[in-house]
């Protein structure tokens, strides 16, 4: 049985997917143990909220990657985390960022 995939975004992409399920990359700047949430600098520099669940451990590398739900949060959007996958404490964003918005490009769609 094959998994599912889900597209790889930015703080800046989160609009284009509420509701979706999709993986952000980025460096954890905030751990808050007592409301389960993180606050996450995302790849293109974007500051995310990000709500864990009771079952989810929050992330001790700097950085992570979080496959959730964008929702909307009053003015702002966030993700519902439903894994977290710790990724190290060495990534290069800017790397993540160039393959988030290849992703996006029409040109390069059919090697996805």
């Amino acid at each position: 049985m094959s998994q599912p995939t889900h597209t790889l975004v930015n703080s800046a992409r989160l609009l284009d997917h509420i509701g979706q399920t999709v993986r952000l990359t980025g460096l954890v700047l905030l751990r808050n143990t007592e409301d389960k949430e993180l606050l996450v600098k995302a790849s293109d520099d974007g500051k995310v909220r990000v709500a864990l669940d009771d079952v989810t451990q929050i992330p001790q590398s700097a950085y992570a990657e979080i496959v959730g739900e964008v929702v909307k949060s009053g003015d702002a959007l966030a993700v519902q985390a439903k894994h977290v996958i710790e990724t190290g404490d060495m990534l290069d964003l800017s790397l993540v960022d160039f393959v988030v918005e290849a992703g996006y490009n029409p040109r390069l769609a059919r090697a996805w």
